[in-house]
């Protein structure tokens, strides 16, 4: 019996390994591996079109000593603005779609439309609004009497025109997730929030903001992580420009790599940019008792 109990356990774990193998394989060859190999190569210095040499600590020197590379890094994080300014954007919207109304339903969808659109498709038409001559923008501006703006075209309204961008694409994503948390709330509360004489701002302040910190812990914390990881939008609309002001991290990274055959360099920048996106989210870990709930 004590045999057979064992024959059965081990074919039921390798028949259970048997399950898992093929999700294992491809997590090793296209997620550890990779890893594992960028940061080795992090450490040579690689055209891809030669042999690597071993360069040590090399890379990251001259990484940390580089001008560029800190100008690059204090524009991913104004491009982190977007992640703030999004959620306080997207608050009120939320509010508001959780009120009875018509089309409830039309009104969440349209809302949310811009998330599943692609990144590239929206820079484009952004591109075509900032157009300094006949772009819709400008257009705007100048029938109520406001200068026209460069937008893109400038290194003083270059990024902000691309967060505008960025909010107004995921505010609705934001929305929908602030709407989920808002009708986990109980009506309860609010219900004797009213008989004890509160009134909708003190409700707002005292129910709403509590009740919602979860839900804004993750929204900080996954935007903040996206932010770091911008690209497609710098590429399709700046390509880095002009004069470097909306150069990221990982747009620097994929130039490096792809554009200037620096693959070393590109992997220790890399690397550099997984150990800030580790501390900012280790911060808000240990201060996540701040977003629970009171």
């Amino acid at each position: 019996m004590i045999l057979q109990g064992n024959r059965r356990r081990l074919r039921e774990a390798r028949n259970g390994f048997g399950f898992v193998a093929p999700t294992l394989i491809m997590t090793l060859v296209f997620v550890v591996f990779p890893v594992l190999f960028s940061l080795y190569m992090s450490f040579q210095k690689w055209s891809m079109l030669e042999p690597p040499q071993f360069v040590g600590l090399s890379n990251y020197t001259t990484l940390i000593n580089d001008p560029e590379f800190w100008q690059i890094l204090k524009n991913t994080l104004y491009y982190t603005l977007s992640v703030p300014i999004g959620i306080v954007t997207a608050l009120p919207i939320a509010i508001l779609l959780n009120r009875p109304l018509a089309g409830q339903g039309i009104h969440r969808t349209v809302f949310f439309l811009p998330m599943v659109t692609s990144t590239i498709v929206v820079s484009q038409v952004f591109t075509w609004l900032y157009e300094p001559t006949y772009g819709l923008a400008n257009h705007i501006l100048k029938t109520i009497g406001i200068a026209p703006q460069m937008w893109l075209d400038s290194p003083k309204t270059a990024m902000a025109s691309i967060i505008l961008m960025s909010v107004w694409q995921n505010t609705g994503y934001r929305a929908i997730l602030l709407l989920a948390g808002l009708q986990s709330i109980p009506k309860e509360f609010y219900e004797a929030a009213e008989v004890d004489g509160a009134n909708k701002w003190h409700s707002f302040w005292s129910i709403t903001l509590p009740m919602l910190k979860p839900t804004l812990f993750y929204l900080i914390i996954t935007g903040l992580i996206g932010s770091f990881q911008v690209f497609s939008s710098i590429y399709a609309m700046t390509r880095g420009g002009p004069l470097n002001s909306t150069n990221t991290i990982v747009y620097a990274i994929y130039q490096n790599a792809f554009e200037f055959f620096k693959m070393g360099y590109a992997c220790s920048m890399a690397y550099v940019l997984f150990l800030i996106t580790f501390v900012i989210t280790a911060v808000q870990w240990r201060y996540r008792e701040f977003f629970t709930a009171d």
